[in-house]
C-alpha cells in the first residue's frame, strides 16, 4: 500500500466591502508610495530602491498592517502584516511583484482533527484556519490547511471528499483567540463559525463549495492515474481509460511535479528536493549586502501552505481572488444580479462594475500566472466580460441617442402642442 503524507489547502472566498476604512488605508498606502518616489527623484537615487531597500519597504507594509488588525486573529512576532514568516518570506521573494502587494493574513486557530474513513486517534491530523485580505481587489479568503500523514490512496482521496459531500468530523481546537471550539461539524459550519466575527465587512456570502483546492505530497510512487485521481477527486480512478488521463506537469523544475485541474493544483515534491534548497542557500550566502539593502530571500519548506517554497501560493491566491471576481460578476451562482436593457440606471450600473474588474486586470499584474488562469478558466471569463462591456457601451449610447431624438422631437413640437 502506498503511503501519501502532505497538506490539503482548501480555499473559501468572498467579496469585501469598500468601506471607509479599507479607502483610508488604500489612500494613505498611496500616499506613502507617491512620497517614496518623490524621494528617489529628489535624491537622485534608483527607482529600485523602492523594491531594494528596507527601510521603504517597512514604510510601505506598516501601513498595509493597520488593514491587518481589521481581521483580528494574530500573526508571529515581527512579522506584520503577514500571518507567518514563511508567508512573508514567499511575498519579499519576488521583490518586483511585492512592491505592489496589499495582503495581509492572520492565523485565526489550530485544531486537531479526526474524519471518519480518513484517519483516527492512532493517526492524528492537524489543522489550522488563516485568513487573507486582498485590498487592492477587495477579495477575502479563508485558507484551511490539514496537515496528514500516511494515508492510503483511497483515504487521501476520501478526505478531498469530507469537503465537497460535507461530511462530518470531529475538530478540537488547541489555540483560539475565542474560547477553544469542540465538537462534531462539516468543515463548511466551522469556516462559517470562525468567519461570523468579521460578518459585517462582506460583500457577499463565503464561497463554501470548497472548489479552490491546493494538495501538495511527498512522493509515494504514483502512476498518472493515481495522480490524476488526487488531483481531481476521482474515486473511480480504476475505471478511467489511460488515454483519457490527461496531465501535464507544469513544473520548470525537477525537483517537483506540478498539476491543474480546473481549480485545484497538485505538487509532488521528489526525493531531491531539499538539496535543491540548501544549494540556493549556499549559493548567496557568498554575497555581501548593505544593511540598508535587503537580503536574497530563500524560502524555507512550510508545513502548512501548499506550494509557498515553491512560489506558487501567491499565485494561486491571486487566481482565487480573480476566479472569484470574474465569476461572481458573470453567474448568480453566489450573486444575485439585476440585469436590464432598458432601466437606464441598471445598465450603467453594471456597465461600471464590469469596468471595475477589466481596470483593475489591466493595471494590476503581480503574482500573475497565467497557466494558473488558462486553467482556472478566467481567460474565458474575462473575455466574455470584455465582450460584454463592449455591447454594453454601444447599447447605452445608443439608448442616448434614441433618448437625445426624442428629447429633441418633443422639444420641436412643444409650439404645435400649445
Amino acid at each position: 500500500m502506498k503511503n501519501i503524507s502532505g497538506v490539503l489547502n482548501v480555499y473559501f472566498p468572498f467579496e469585501l466591502k469598500n468601506d471607509t476604512a479599507v479607502r483610508n488605508i488604500q489612500r494613505a498606502y498611496n500616499r506613502i508610495r507617491s512620497s517614496q518616489i518623490k524621494r528617489t527623484r529628489y535624491m537622485q537615487h534608483p527607482r529600485t530602491d523602492l523594491m531594494d531597500k528596507e527601510c521603504m519597504r517597512k514604510e510601505a507594509e506598516e501601513m498595509v498592517a493597520i488593514g491587518q488588525k481589521l481581521m483580528g486573529g494574530m500573526c508571529e512576532a515581527g512579522c506584520e502584516p503577514y500571518a507567518t514568516s514563511n508567508i512573508r518570506s514567499a511575498y519579499h521573494k519576488d521583490r518586483e511583484d511585492n512592491y505592489f502587494v496589499e495582503e495581509p493574513s492572520v492565523k485565526l486557530s489550530c485544531f486537531d482533527v479526526i474524519c471518519q474513513g480518513v484517519n483516527n486517534a492512532a493517526n492524528p491530523m492537524t489543522g489550522q484556519l488563516f485568513y487573507f485580505n486582498n485590498l487592492t481587489h477587495h477579495v477575502g479568503t479563508y485558507l484551511l490547511a490539514l496537515k496528514f500523514q500516511n494515508l492510503s490512496l483511497d483515504e487521501a482521496l476520501r478526505l478531498k471528499h469530507v469537503f465537497y459531500k460535507r461530511a462530518l468530523v470531529d475538530i478540537s481546537e488547541t489555540f483560539s483567540l475565542e474560547t477553544c471550539f469542540s465538537g462534531h461539524i462539516t468543515f463548511q459550519d466551522y469556516v462559517s463559525h470562525k468567519a461570523l466575527p468579521q460578518s459585517y465587512r462582506r460583500k457577499t456570502d463565503v464561497d463554501s463549495r470548497a472548489r479552490y483546492t491546493f494538495l501538495e505530497i511527498e512522493d509515494a510512487g504514483l502512476n498518472d492515474s493515481e495522480r490524476f485521481a488526487l488531483l481531481c477527486a476521482n474515486e473511480k480512478y480504476e475505471d478511467i481509460k489511460k488515454k483519457k488521463v490527461q496531465l501535464t506537469d507544469y513544473s520548470s523544475s525537477r525537483s517537483y511535479s506540478l498539476y491543474y485541474n480546473l481549480r485545484s493544483a497538485l505538487i509532488i515534491n521528489h526525493k531531491y528536493f531539499n538539496k535543491v534548497l540548501k544549494r540556493q542557500k549556499d549559493f548567496f550566502k557568498k554575497l555581501s549586502f548593505d544593511p540598508e539593502m535587503i537580503p536574497v530571500e530563500v524560502m524555507s519548506p512550510d508545513k502548512w501552505i501548499a506550494g509557498l517554497d515553491k512560489g506558487k501560493f501567491p499565485e494561486f491566491l491571486k487566481t482565487v481572488e480573480i476566479y472569484l471576481l470574474t465569476n461572481n460578476i458573470r453567474r448568480h451562482e453566489t450573486v444575485r444580479h439585476r440585469i436590464s436593457y432598458y432601466n437606464p440606471i441598471v445598465m450603467v450600473r453594471r456597465r461600471y462594475k464590469l469596468w471595475q474588474i477589466i481596470y483593475a486586470m489591466d493595471m494590476n499584474h503581480c503574482y500573475i500566472n497565467k497557466d494558473m488562469l488558462e486553467a482556472f478558466e478566467v481567460n474565458g471569463n474575462l473575455k466574455e466580460l470584455k465582450e460584454e462591456y463592449s455591447q454594453l457601451n454601444n447599447h447605452i449610447i445608443n439608448y442616448t441617442m434614441v433618448a437625445l431624438t426624442i428629447g429633441m422631437t418633443f422639444i420641436a413640437l412643444l409650439p404645435y402642442i400649445r
